[in-house]
């Protein structure tokens, strides 16, 4: 697929990228079936989210009669009744979402055209026991279409942001009672909602906060010869790449392409081809801790859904030439979430403390052939990983400040200067090209806050920016791409 070692200019030309964070479904409806019993539940989402189901109701709890007619796609579920339901009557959802945040709601609306259905309607959300509050822009006017009563990624409020237990409310209620047609609502008056869809973020922690970054993988930029490098951690480690590989004819591992979609964050990588892999195929890293004790393996992995891939994996860990050895409580289950199958700062097992200059290896390899539909994995299959931190605490006592959120290096890439914002005190800023050769250096006298270095005449290509931190003997490392 690549060259690791190379890295040319035609690639930093060529690719582009837009980090965007990964959107995960917390619950659907979009009502594929038509089947009352069915599709009253959600069709998508959290596995958590199974059993709720969409109702049409008033402020007495009195449900309204639901059946499923023509939608957007396919069906659409539809009610009547809505006579006399100014701020009354409603359509409502239930759901939960722990360790999520940013929640945005879509949905599309109709009121039908022979039984002129309500017109106009408001979100609302609240948490379980809370009072109702209004959702922001959230006026809906409603036609005899499903291009007019259309709700798209609309934010809801931050107060929901990682609800933890506690339920989740969200209701279209009535804010007249006028039809479509402009004349009073009607007991026959029809309205129909379809393609209900609640998105959010996960919420995600900080790794600087489980010891001292010996080797991370965030994959922040989407260029594949690039972030397939660590971009975090001791300085030998950042030439040390993330593959996917097979058992197979050991030590021919079979590397396997990777490319970049959409993460956590920004971007993770993604692999095929885990037909058959059962205790065979595997994601892989390569790394040395020279120093440090209190090993700890953080990871997060996803399955996509349209192409489902492998749920079961194990982590493992060995030193070079040794056999692998179970990381301790590291069996992980994948779903099409970022939550599901996360590894968060699981200890080494006994024996890997300090393990001088001999390199280490950590992979996470299937334990069956099951995808997370429960079917057997196929060649298209997607597995993600994202946010692989190895991390540590030095011997020495020296803090090693190198994968924290208030460090940035900006923009990336980039080709005429570059920014560190950071609120720690800097000594110096030094730039050094990949065969080690010191390019340019400042300093920075403990200077705070946002430092620029110009690089216009650098030839394009990747380089290291050394940060020297006041009071730590080790510089923050970062790569910077030049293009």
């Amino acid at each position: 697929m690549r060259n690791y070692l190379l890295l040319t200019i035609a690639i930093f030309a060529l690719c582009s990228t837009t980090l965007t964070a990964q959107r995960d479904t917390i619950v659907a409806w979009t009502f594929p079936t038509g089947v009352d019993t069915i599709d009253v539940y959600p069709n998508a989402g959290l596995p958590g989210n199974a059993s709720r189901y969409i109702a049409a109701e008033d402020t007495s709890q009195n449900e309204l009669p639901l059946s499923f007619t023509n939608g957007s796609a396919d069906f659409a579920v539809t009610a009547t009744d809505w006579n006399d339901g100014e701020n009354n009557k409603f359509w409502s959802i239930k759901f939960k979402a722990d360790g999520y945040k940013s929640f945005q709601v879509s949905s599309k609306q109709r009121g039908g055209g022979n039984n002129a259905g309500p017109m106009d309607w408001k979100l609302q959300y609240r948490m379980s026991g809370d009072d109702w509050a209004d959702v922001s822009n959230g006026s809906i006017t409603c036609g005899n279409d499903w291009t007019t009563g259309v709700v798209e990624a609309l934010d809801l409020s931050t107060d929901l942001d990682d609800p933890g237990s506690t339920s989740i409310y969200l209701r279209w209620i009535m804010t007249s009672n006028i039809s479509i047609n402009n004349t009073p609502v009607e007991a026959t008056g029809t309205s129909k909602i379809d393609d209900v869809i609640i998105t959010g973020l996960p919420v995600v922690t900080n790794p600087v906060n489980i010891g001292d970054t010996i080797a991370a993988w965030t994959f922040p930029t989407g260029i594949d010869s690039v972030d397939i490098y660590a971009n975090a951690g001791l300085e030998p480690n950042l030439t040390k790449y993330i593959s996917a590989e097979d058992t197979t004819g050991w030590p021919d591992t079979n590397l396997r392409d990777i490319y970049f979609t959409n993460g956590v964050e920004d971007k993770a990588a993604t692999a095929t081809g885990w037909d058959n892999g059962a205790e065979a195929k595997l994601w892989a890293i390569k790394f040395k801790a020279t120093g440090y004790t209190d090993l700890k393996i953080s990871s997060k992995q996803r399955a996509a859904g349209n192409n489902p891939g492998p749920k079961d994996w194990k982590i493992q860990v060995r030193f070079s030439g040794e056999d692998w050895i179970d990381v301790p409580n590291g069996t992980i289950t994948c779903a099409n979430d970022w939550t599901t199958g996360v590894a968060e700062a699981l200890p080494f097992p006994a024996g890997f403390e300090n393990p001088g200059t001999t390199s280490m290896y950590i992979r996470w390899i299937m334990t069956s052939n099951d995808d997370i539909n429960g079917d057997a994995v196929t060649s298209d299959g997607i597995s993600k990983i994202d946010d692989v931190v190895v991390s540590g605490t030095s011997i020495t006592g020296v803090e090693q400040i190198v994968y924290a959120s208030d460090f940035k290096v900006y923009p990336n890439p980039t080709s005429n200067y570059f920014n560190i914002e950071t609120s720690r005190a800097m000594e110096s800023v030094s730039l050094y090209n990949m065969s080690g050769q010191l390019i340019k250096t400042m300093s920075t006298n403990g200077m705070n806050g946002q430092i620029r270095m110009e690089i216009s005449t650098l030839p394009k290509g990747l380089y290291l920016v050394h940060s020297k931190l006041s009071n730590y003997s080790a510089p923050h490392v970062s790569k910077l791409i030049v293009q």
